[in-house]
């Protein structure tokens, strides 16, 4: 619920979850982690585990209401907002030392 992978439909149902809800849960989690090595396959196991036991800053990952990924805390999609050079970096090509 805390990071949006099972919705909170009825108030103090929390412990009551299919296990259909829950595997799908853990597949959107595995899916959205995008690790190596951890497959997408619903179930618990050592991999997930260690992937749930990281540290996490408290974003929500998925959006439930939407059925997509989170792009943001905003909600907002980051695009950039300046380019820091174009063209040729150097007047002039020959090189000289002393």
């Amino acid at each position: 619920m805390k990071f949006g992978y099972l919705s909170s439909n009825v108030e103090g149902a929390g412990a009551l979850r299919t296990e259909d809800s829950l595997k799908e849960a853990l597949r959107n989690l595995q899916r959205f982690a995008n690790m190596p090595r951890l497959p997408v396959t619903g179930e618990m196991d050592e991999r997930t585990m260690e992937l749930m036991s990281m540290p996490r800053c408290g974003v929500r990952d998925f959006d439930p209401a939407t059925g997509s990924p989170a792009t943001s805390y905003s909600g907002a999609i980051r695009r950039k907002r300046y380019v820091l050079h174009t063209g040729n970096p150097w007047q002039h090509k020959d090189l000289t030392w002393r």
